[in-house]
């Protein structure tokens, strides 16, 4: 029975390591560096990893959906590892699995919107930010 519970223990330690610890290689941008970003590097791509209900609700002109479920069979189509990636997702949480995914599949070059106390997205709401347009401040 003690056996049980520590590898209980265990398994919660390490999912919440996961989910604290940062991602090697992940690049926390301000949606203001954002655009210079973008404006220095054409090819630049912007990956929406929240699930299409809620992209469809609200999304950025030029991102690519592919819900975070979907990522390790799509990311091929849309998605190329010579391109740098920003990750938008609904929560800090989604943008770093999402990172350590696509880092696992040879990406170099990612960078997710780093979350501004305070800012609002269009519904109003403080918290993670997935819009990068001047009309969510």
């Amino acid at each position: 029975m003690i056996w049980l519970l520590l590898a209980a223990v265990v398994v919660i330690g390490v999912w919440l390591l996961r989910n604290i610890l940062p991602v090697h290689g992940l690049t926390p941008i301000r949606p203001d560096d954002l655009k210079v970003i973008a404006r220095d590097q054409e090819d630049i791509k912007m990956l929406d990893v929240r699930d299409p209900v809620d992209y469809l609700r609200e999304h950025e002109n030029g991102t690519v959906n592919i819900s975070l479920g979907r990522l390790p069979y799509l990311w091929k189509k849309e998605l190329s590892t010579s391109e740098p990636v920003v990750i938008l997702g609904g929560s800090s949480r989604q943008s770093k699995q999402a990172a350590r995914f696509l880092k696992r599949v040879g990406f170099r070059q990612l960078y997710i919107i780093k979350d501004e106390p305070g800012r609002k997205n269009r519904q109003g709401q403080t918290g993670t930010t997935v819009c990068c347009s001047d009309c969510c401040r």
